[in-house]
């Protein structure tokens, strides 16, 4: 199954179609986004640390979905 992923930052959001076998992962490093920083969360749920090799359809993520990595910034 396709699903449809806006995978992003603060500043950039991206929608692009993913097929449900890859992980959090493999969408963040795809999009030269260090998740590393801050929080990411699935459709306003953090995810925790096993959560980044699990595949989409583990997470059982809709379509459409939103991968987005909140860092919190320097000055809060």
């Amino acid at each position: 199954m396709v699903i449809q992923v806006t995978v992003g930052t603060n500043l950039k959001k991206v929608t692009k179609p993913y097929p449900d076998t890859v992980t959090p992962r493999q969408i963040l490093e795809g999009e030269h986004i260090d998740f590393s920083r801050g929080t990411t969360h699935m459709c306003g749920v953090p995810l925790s640390y096993g959560d980044f090799d699990k595949t989409l359809a583990e997470l059982h993520a809709p379509s459409p979905c939103f991968l987005l990595n909140v860092a919190k910034a320097d000055n809060a």
